[in-house]
C-alpha cells in the first residue's frame, strides 16, 4: 500500500506494512544532514509521542520499523529538527 507523497515537506512517505506485530514504513528523506525522529502514539487525542528512531537525512530511500506496534491502532509521524 502507497501513502500520497507530500512534495512540501521534508521527508515523503513512501509506503508502509506490517510483518507480524512489526510496522516497516519506507521514508525519503530529502534534506541532506537534517535530523529525523520517527514517533508514535497509540491514540489520536494523546498529547504525548514516543520516539522510535532518530536519522540523519540522506536524500535515500529508508527502511524503519516499529517491532512493537502490537495495538488495535498507532499514529505516526516524521519530525525534523
Amino acid at each position: 500500500m502507497s501513502l500520497p507523497r507530500r512534495y512540501h515537506s521534508y521527508v515523503d512517505w513512501d509506503s508502509y506494512g506490517k510483518t507480524g506485530p512489526a510496522t516497516r514504513l519506507s521514508v525519503v528523506a530529502q534534506s541532506m544532514l537534517q535530523s529525523y525522529a520517527l514517533e508514535c502514539k497509540t491514540s489520536s487525542v494523546a498529547t504525548n509521542w514516543s520516539v522510535l528512531s532518530t536519522n540523519t537525512g540522506n536524500g535515500a530511500l529508508e527502511q524503519l520499523s516499529d517491532p512493537a506496534a502490537t495495538a488495535p491502532q498507532r499514529f505516526y509521524r516524521m519530525r525534523q529538527w
